[in-house]
């Protein structure tokens, strides 16, 4: 019964330090746009997307900054939880030339996925530094 009525990723909330640099950041570099904004006690919420990817960024009041070791992609690996977000792209050489032009981080260069037939995949870092994976499947 539940599977015939799960859809899907409806979104991934990341609570972020500064939710106005962090709107700032997915609009002017990935173009995202601002779907809407709303609050809560002690919180400030703005969801933003681009096409059927939607974000909800929080600001909350007291929030701890992302951990070091969270920050440090090798450290990052053996930590439990959410590694990163994973984001397909059509052209991930094009999105990546793109993407540093815009001054965005590249933490690691496009590289093929070993035994997917051709998948490739690349990481950059968001303005809070958090992992974000571009995704180009081979068909």
């Amino acid at each position: 019964m539940v599977k015939d009525q799960l859809r899907g990723i409806d979104h991934v909330g990341i609570v972020v330090q500064d939710l106005a640099a962090s709107i700032d950041w997915y609009v002017e570099k990935l173009d995202f746009r601002v779907l809407h904004r709303f609050g809560f006690p002690g919180a400030s919420v703005a969801f933003v997307g681009l096409g059927t990817l939607r974000l909800e960024l929080l600001q909350v009041e007291g929030a701890a900054p992302a951990a070091a070791a969270r920050l440090d992609r090798r450290a990052n690996l053996r930590l439990g939880g959410i590694n990163h977000l994973a984001i397909g792209v059509i052209d991930i050489e094009a999105v990546i030339a793109d993407l540093a032009a815009k001054g965005v981080e590249i933490a690691s260069a496009p590289a093929e996925v070993p035994g997917s037939g051709g998948d490739r995949f690349a990481f950059i870092l968001d303005g809070e530094g958090m992992l974000i994976e571009l995704y180009q499947r081979a068909s």
